[in-house]
């Protein structure tokens, strides 16, 4: 599975509904592991101040998996990921 191939459907099909959800404004400068998306996404995304859908899986029990995805054309794409162990503190 290449897990930058997968778009909102696909992955609640693959990974069904995930732990934690939420849609936030891409900004200049993020918290936590929001940190790298500006940068990933450039100055025009956030110029259009465009919306970013975070959701989160559980892949073991240690490790989480969070994706980032943007609405592209009435479908919400991919734009990165991260595995973290879950006893992070943010």
């Amino acid at each position: 599975m290449n897990i930058k191939e997968l778009n909102w459907k696909k992955c609640l099909e693959k990974f069904g509904e995930p732990l934690e959800k939420e849609e936030f404004t891409l900004m200049p400068e993020l918290p936590g592991l929001r940190d790298n998306l500006p940068e990933i996404l450039g100055p025009q995304a956030i110029k259009e101040k465009r919306i970013i859908r975070e959701a989160t899986w559980p892949i073991s029990d240690t490790h989480n998996r969070t994706i980032w995805f943007m609405e592209e054309n009435k479908d919400w794409v991919y734009i990165n990921h991260i595995e973290w162990n879950k006893n992070l503190e943010f």
